[in-house]
Parts: C-alpha cells; sequence; structure tokens
C-alpha cells in the first residue's frame, strides 16, 4: 500500500468519525465465527430483495442532504446530525457524517479534507488498534461532484470485516458515506449501498 492511500485511508477513521463508525460496524459482526454468518439464505435473499425494490427519502436538514435508503432497514440519527441504516441488527450498515468546516476563512478543497484526513489518521489508528487494509481506490463523482471512494478490510482483533467508504466536500463541508458487512454479505449489499451513493443528493 502506497503512503498516501494509507493516509487517506487512516485519515478517514480520525477526522469524520470513522473509527467509531467503522469500529462499531466491525463490533456489530462478532460471532463465534466473525467471518460467517449465521443467517439464512433465505432470509438473505428476501432482505435483498426487498431491499432493492422499495427505497424511501431521508432528508437531513442538519447537514443538508438527501438520501434514498431501502424502507425495511432500520434508520437511527446520530450525533451532529448524523444517521446510520442498517439491518441484521447491524452487520450491514450504512451510515453518513459530514465535518462543518464553514467557520474557516479558507476555502477546504477535497484535496485539503484528503490532505487533513492523512495528518490525523495515523494517531488515531493507534489508539483503536485497528489493521485496515485497502483494496482500491479511485476518483468518483458524488452528488455531482469530485469526490473520491475507497474499499479496505478492516479487523480488530479476530473480527473482521469489509467496507467502503466515499466522500466530496462542498462549500467548507463535508459529506462522508461508510458501508461495512460481514465479509459473506458485503458483495451481497454492495449493489445497494451503489444505489444509495448514486441518490445522495446535497440540498444546501
Amino acid at each position: 500500500m502506497n503512503k498516501k492511500i494509507l493516509g487517506i485511508v487512516l485519515g478517514c477513521i480520525a477526522l469524520v468519525a470513522g473509527a467509531v463508525f467503522i469500529i462499531v460496524g466491525v463490533g456489530q459482526m462478532t460471532q463465534k465465527n466473525p467471518t460467517t454468518s449465521p443467517l439464512s439464505k433465505e432470509s438473505i435473499e428476501k432482505n435483498l430483495k426487498a431491499s432493492e425494490s422499495s427505497m424511501i427519502t431521508y432528508d437531513n436538514k442538519t447537514n443538508g442532504a438527501r438520501i434514498q435508503y431501502p424502507k425495511n432497514w432500520e434508520k437511527k440519527e446520530t450525533e451532529n446530525g448524523g444517521v446510520a441504516f442498517q439491518t441484521f441488527s447491524g452487520v450491514v450498515n450504512v451510515r453518513f457524517v459530514s465535518d462543518d468546516f464553514t467557520g474557516k476563512k479558507e476555502t477546504v478543497t477535497l484535496k485539503d479534507y484528503s490532505d487533513l484526513l492523512m495528518k490525523q489518521g495515523v494517531e488515531e489508528a493507534k489508539k483503536q488498534n485497528v489493521t485496515i487494509m485497502a483494496v482500491n481506490d479511485s476518483d468518483v463523482a458524488i452528488a455531482g461532484l469530485p469526490g473520491h471512494e475507497w474499499a479496505y478490510t478492516v479487523s480488530i482483533g479476530d473480527v473482521h470485516g469489509f467496507g467502503m467508504q466515499a466522500w466530496t466536500v462542498k462549500n467548507n463541508r463535508s459529506y462522508v458515506l461508510t458501508y461495512t458487512a460481514s465479509k459473506d454479505l458485503y458483495e451481497t449489499f454492495l449493489p445497494v449501498f451503489k444505489k444509495m451513493l448514486t441518490s445522495f443528493a446535497i440540498t444546501q
């Protein structure tokens, strides 16, 4: 993994509360065998079908964002206008958070934000004792704006999970979406996350 990617990965954990989000996501996967889901194939297929066929709109007025999420998923609002959407008791979850830099005189660009992530990342990763390995990363469009997306594996002790995080910046505010799931469910529900990411819009 090159140093730039490592910095982005670790930085996301520190700055945008991703450490809490990723750790919570992986912690919810804890089972006797953390890499294997006890869910039946039938229940997974039924959930996936419902997730893909019926989505509703959530307006986040605090951070000026809108997103569609599966009607059969649970929604939990968090501090500072964050929100989590989850199913299977959080084994599969998507979380949204925003960092507000509107009080700064300088304009915070996407590059600035990523650099800040890198700077703050190393110390926070050590504190959390989290092992993260980037799988890939790329530039993407999010809500019609330049953004960045990366996929990763994450381990805390013997608990392992997979995730994807995407972010953009507009008017000195970041918008970050994080998807985490157990190893056996990650690929299955990834299209649902992609659909949610496509629906994401900034409303302010």
